[in-house]
């Protein structure tokens, strides 16, 4: 008898041992993480009855999981995974330097043209004309006409006489002379002096200067910023990979007896 209870006892040592390999190799290798949580409670072993060599789960489930979850069924391992929070990245321009405005000097536009300059500006004067004169020839009366006795030869006729005489008219006399006339009178006449131009270059302003504003754009740098669009959590995922072993459970009818079931093999 003690040598049976000696068996049973090391069957159900051999299956502790087992059991806790399994939770071990399930939270590190399958789980993810040595801090994850092994298998729920239920896996391991049916609650009720359950038999005095049956040990408690080594690793009792973590608290940010919560409660077991209800659609774990018997052999299945479920992990406390951690899902990391997700982000999204956003960015912003930011103004530097603000907008901002340059005055810049725009020189006018010059250009040449021909110019009349006046030299001398326009004048009168007055001239005389003087007088025009002319020679002419003219019979001047030298001498006027008179009578005067004048001896007379007449036919005697026999007559005895000292002389005959006859009153006779004698012409006037006259000498040609010279003599200068004026043929037209001196006089004064006014004579216009036209302005005396000359053509010199003359520099003048095309377009006015002028300032120019040019405009300076703002100046803007890109900042990004990560915001959490979801939370990180824990939730309990089943590992399909991981094989869970069932422990034997001993026949009811012979607690302790030899009717027990083999242990399962693990998969690989």
């Amino acid at each position: 008898m003690r040598s049976t209870f000696l068996k049973i006892a090391r069957s159900c040592a051999t299956l502790a041992l087992a059991l806790a390999l399994c939770c071990f190799i399930t939270a590190c290798d399958s789980c993810g993480s040595c801090d994850s949580p092994c298998a729920p409670k239920a896996a391991c072993a049916p609650p009720a009855p359950a038999p005095a060599c049956c040990p408690e789960p080594a690793c009792p489930p973590q608290s940010g999981c919560g409660a077991f979850p209800a659609e774990a069924r018997p052999g299945e391992a479920w992990c406390c995974v951690y899902i990391p929070p997700e982000y999204r990245t956003d960015t912003c321009q930011v103004c530097v330097t603000p907008e901002s405005c340059n005055k810049e000097w725009v020189p006018p536009v010059m250009g040449t043209r021909a110019k009349q300059v006046c030299t001398c500006p326009c004048s009168q004067r007055c001239e005389t004309i003087p007088a025009e004169f002319a020679t002419q020839e003219e019979c001047r009366e030298v001498c006027p006409a008179r009578t005067e006795w004048q001896k007379v030869d007449c036919p005697s006729g026999g007559e005895q006489r000292e002389g005959c005489y006859a009153l006779v008219t004698i012409p006037p006399t006259y000498e040609k002379i010279q003599k200068t006339i004026c043929t037209r009178e001196a006089s004064t006449k006014t004579i216009d002096i036209p302005a005396v131009y000359e053509t010199q270059q003359e520099t003048y302003e095309v377009t006015p200067g002028y300032y120019k504003d040019i405009p300076v754009p703002a100046v803007y740098r890109t900042d990004s910023k990560q915001i959490c669009t979801r939370e990180g959590s824990w939730v309990w995922k089943k590992n399909e990979t991981c094989a869970v072993p069932m422990p034997a459970m001993p026949n009811p009818a012979n607690p302790c007896g030899a009717n027990m079931a083999p242990a399962p093999v693990m998969a690989k």
